[in-house]
């Protein structure tokens, strides 16, 4: 079952970091990284919280991100809120380091393979549901523009029995697409449109000029 789900993992994310421009990419984890040469950025960084044998770019805490604002054109989260006790705390700093109009990819499991999840090691955690990461992302300054869900074979083991229902993968895309294993996000940082203070204080006069001028009132003067 693993096997199958990381295959399916794989192609969704290699389809979609095809297409996304960019010159700086970030990967919080070493989860996967079998996706990230199908990417055409040219500099990608991946980020661990401890040392271990794989191969990573930096070590530190996901809540506590060792890089300057808007650093970042792509951030990819594959499974890192799935377990995180304070996701939020992720989301914001990975909306911090990504630039304006950059994206954030965020890959895990929805809440309803947490059953057959239960015996994953580590430990599968509480699952958050789209509804909190659609709200922790726009108070991070992000809107969700791409959400899809996929495999929608029945969690077995059995890797015979799951080739066979590989027909089950179109029927759910129509009949039911949010109830996927596994769940894909997109979300964009909106830029915040600001007027430079000195354009301002140039254009000073507009302001006092479009205000109305009081005039003088005869409601109370007899006629």
């Amino acid at each position: 079952m693993g096997r199958e789900i990381a295959s399916a993992e794989k192609l969704h994310m290699s389809q979609l970091l095809s297409v996304i421009p960019g010159n700086h990419l970030l990967q919080l984890g070493k989860d996967s990284h079998d996706w990230l040469p199908a990417s055409r950025i040219m500099y990608k960084c991946i980020l661990e919280q401890q040392v271990s044998a794989a191969p990573v770019s930096a070590i530190a805490g996901f809540n506590q991100l060792p890089f300057s604002n808007e650093m970042f054109e792509v951030v990819i989260l594959p499974h890192i809120i799935d377990c995180a006790s304070n996701y939020p705390a992720i989301l914001r700093e990975a909306a911090r380091v990504t630039s304006g109009e950059g994206r954030i990819i965020i890959l895990g499991f929805t809440s309803g393979s947490l059953r057959a999840l239960s015996s994953a090691k580590p430990p599968v955690g509480k699952l958050p549901s789209f509804y909190k990461i659609r709200y922790w992302l726009k108070q991070s300054g992000c809107e969700i523009e791409q959400l899809q869900t996929f495999f929608f074979r029945p969690l077995i083991r059995q890797a015979m029995v799951l080739n066979n229902l590989g027909f089950m993968e179109n029927i759910g895309k129509f009949c039911w697409p949010n109830y996927g294993a596994c769940y894909l996000i997109v979300a964009r940082k909106k830029i915040l449109a600001r007027i430079p203070l000195s354009q301002k204080v140039k254009n000073w006069w507009r302001y006092v000029v479009s205000k109305p001028i009081a005039e003088p009132s005869t409601r109370n003067h007899s006629q």
